[in-house]
């Protein structure tokens, strides 16, 4: 079952090696630059299931 996966990150390498590994797994990507951009985009497709990934750094 492929996934809808939102992923907020500024770092250019680990935006390709998310990208590379979750659609190599068949699952649809998107990605944004901040957290703000982020929400902006979840509450555009909240209506649609998603994966939420959270990652903080301390």
């Amino acid at each position: 079952m492929a996934l809808k996966i939102l992923i907020a990150e500024d770092d250019k390498d680990l935006v390709d090696l998310y990208r590379t590994i979750f659609e190599g797994r068949g699952h649809e990507v998107m990605i944004t630059n901040n957290g703000m951009d982020c929400q902006n985009v979840y509450k555009r497709y909240t209506k649609q299931p998603m994966e939420k990934l959270n990652h903080i750094l301390m």
